[in-house]
């Protein structure tokens, strides 16, 4: 699989997909990411479900996201959040300031 950052805009609401590794090698286009979805002030809701290995990069941009839907009032949705991802966000302690995390059957 390759490693991939999508984005796609639906009236206010961002869907970021991310998929493969997201680690420093992507860093700068997940803030660029970031800053745009942050800016146009609707909901945002990330896809992880196709992420392999995530590093501080990607904790550091959920972590942006999840206080910026916060300062709106809203939580942040992700979507398909297990093995390693999951773990990341339980371990930040974001794991309750999402909605929609995803768990794989079993966990």
């Amino acid at each position: 699989m390759e490693d991939a950052i999508a984005v796609f805009y639906e009236d206010r609401e961002t869907l970021i997909e991310l998929s493969g590794e997201v680690d420093l090698a992507c860093h700068d286009d997940l803030a660029c990411m970031a800053a745009t979805a942050i800016a146009r002030g609707g909901p945002i809701t990330v896809d992880v479900s196709d992420v392999t290995f995530m590093d501080s990069a990607g904790v550091t941009f959920l972590a942006r996201l999840c206080g910026a839907e916060h300062q709106c009032g809203r939580r942040l949705s992700v979507n398909g959040a297990r093995g390693i991802v999951l773990q990341l966000l339980e371990g930040a302690g974001l794991a309750d300031d999402v909605v929609d995390v995803s768990v794989a059957a079993g966990r």
